[in-house]
């Protein structure tokens, strides 16, 4: 009898329950399971892609252990990596935190820089431009800067 292409996992291995790699007890887990398992512990750890990279990992033993008492291989990963979790959640609340503040970077003004302590509202730089056609940035400003102390002396 021919085997279908749908009965067996991506590796090579038949489809139906699935034991623990290195455990005495077998895990009735069908294919589906197992994958929706792995996408949970993926969400939680990017860098796991199967269960290979679990038991080849620091967390490997402690994952197997648990497994074998019965825990479902979420539950173990999550206790068996507690540390590598942690360490990657407190990167990634880190990383959040700092993109929040360099997301409202542009909300702050803007600081002169170089010469003059005055900024030229762009209206009126290019209407000083006009009227004035050789005249340089740094006159301009300092022309506005002196204008606007007369206006508030009034």
């Amino acid at each position: 009898m021919e085997e279908r292409r749908e009965d067996r996992l991506p590796d090579g291995m038949p489809a139906g329950p699935v034991p623990v790699p290195g455990g005495s007890a077998p895990r009735g887990l069908t294919p589906e399971q197992m994958q929706a398992q792995l996408s949970a512990i993926r969400a939680l750890d990017p860098e796991i892609s199967e269960l290979k990279d679990i038991m080849t990992g620091e967390a490997g033993e402690k994952f197997r252990q648990y497994v074998n008492r019965g825990l479902d291989f979420v539950d173990a990963y999550t206790l068996a990596a507690r540390d590598r979790l942690r360490s990657l959640r407190d990167r990634r609340t880190e990383a959040s935190v700092r993109a929040s503040l360099a997301g409202k970077d542009h909300l702050s003004a803007t600081a002169t820089r170089g010469e003059g302590g005055v900024s030229v509202p762009k209206a009126e730089l290019e209407m000083i431009r006009l009227l004035n056609p050789g005249v340089s940035d740094a006159e301009i400003r300092r022309y506005y800067a002196a204008d606007r102390q007369r206006m508030e002396k009034r």
